[in-house]
Parts: structure tokens; sequence; C-alpha cells
């Protein structure tokens, strides 16, 4: 019986998943508000990208899935990170409220 080496197939579905996260991890606000998290994703997917040129499928599908994975976790971060200022928005503008109140009820004593 002959063994040879089977060639492995380039990660096509890996790379679609990886280009599209990195999308919605961009159209949330990551580049801004996870910017570190989401560097490391791009950079993943231009290495794995440069892999794909040099036809070494495995290793760019190991950096396609951490790139996935790193687009996800950077979405996530400015997601919080967002959610966390409108937060911050909300608490200053009920403190404003309050301090109006109290003005207004000083005033009317």
């Amino acid at each position: 019986m002959l063994y040879g080496c089977a060639s492995v197939p380039a990660p096509v579905q890996e790379l679609e998943v990886a280009t599209a996260a990195l999308a919605s991890a961009r159209s949330n606000g990551a580049p801004q508000h996870a910017a570190d998290q989401w560097q490391l994703a791009d950079d993943k997917l231009a290495n794995a990208r440069q892999l794909l040129e040099k036809k070494q499928h495995s290793a760019a599908r190991r950096a396609l899935q951490q790139a996935t994975v790193d687009a996800k976790l950077a979405q996530a971060q400015a997601r919080m990170q967002q959610r966390d200022e409108e937060q911050r928005a909300l608490q200053e503008e009920l403190s404003q409220l309050q301090k109006r109140i109290e003005a207004v009820e000083l005033t009317t004593e």
C-alpha cells in the first residue's frame, strides 16, 4: 500500500468567518474602544493571508481561527466599554437632574 501526503485544503470557510468577525467588530467600534485586541485580530488575519499565499494551509487555518476569536473578544470589549461610557453619562445626567431638583426645592421653601 502506498501512502502519500494529502494536501491540506485551503481554509476558505475559516477565511470568510474571520473576515466577517473582523468586519462585525469594526462596525461595533472595536478599533476605537478595544484597540489592542482589535490590532491583534487584524494582525493575525494578515498573517493568515500571507500563510495562504505560501500554501501553508494548516498554519493559516490556525491563524484564522485565532483571528476570529480575537475579533469576537475585541467586539465584546468594545461593547462593554461603550456601555460603561453610556452608564457614566447617564449617571452624570442623573446627578445634574438631582442638583436641579434640590435647587428648585430650596427656592420653594
